[in-house]
């Protein structure tokens, strides 16, 4: 198993460079974040984005030591990453077609402004629905394998282990 150890650490450290890489651009987004380019692009979501990403790298290294513990938390990190840096995404996007699309929006005097604060609530409806889907997932897998212990003992199998809900 020594090339699976070569290979572990080769992921390790182009993970470790990934997350340095995000890490700066974190800094350059708020050292810029007066430029018109990086502020009409709305840098707190731009932070979001990146954060979320970072959260998800953070969870492939959770991941690397294996016990039930790291695997529930390594999925909670990536799950609540995706669900920031795709859910500011997501929104970005929408505010960009409701400006386009929407013909009141269009018009000067009836345009209603969607401001980052009403996205950041959104944004936290979407994390919150994924937050909640997350309870359920490790709730229900930890029942299901307590369930599997009792239902293996009773049958005999001491060593039957159900399988864990997979993500």
């Amino acid at each position: 198993h020594k090339g699976s150890v070569v290979l572990v650490a080769i992921l390790h450290m182009l993970n470790g460079i990934a997350m340095v890489g995000i890490a700066l651009l974190v800094v350059f987004v708020l050292r810029k974040r007066e430029e018109s380019a990086i502020r009409s692009a709305s840098w707190q979501f731009l932070v979001v984005i990146v954060c979320g990403a970072l959260l998800a790298y953070t969870g492939l290294f959770v991941s690397s030591v294996p016990n039930s513990y790291t695997c529930v938390i390594s999925v909670w990190l990536v799950e609540i990453g995706f669900s920031l840096s795709y859910g500011s995404i997501l929104l970005k996007s929408w505010r960009i077609e409701q400006i386009f699309s929407n013909k009141t929006m269009s018009k000067p005097r009836k345009r209603k402004r969607l401001k980052n604060q009403d996205l950041a609530i959104y944004l936290i409806i979407l994390v919150a629905l994924f937050v909640l889907f997350l309870i359920f997932a490790t709730v229900s897998s930890s029942i299901g394998e307590s369930i599997g212990e009792i239902i293996g003992e009773r049958d005999g199998k001491t060593n039957a282990k159900p399988k864990a809900l997979v993500y």
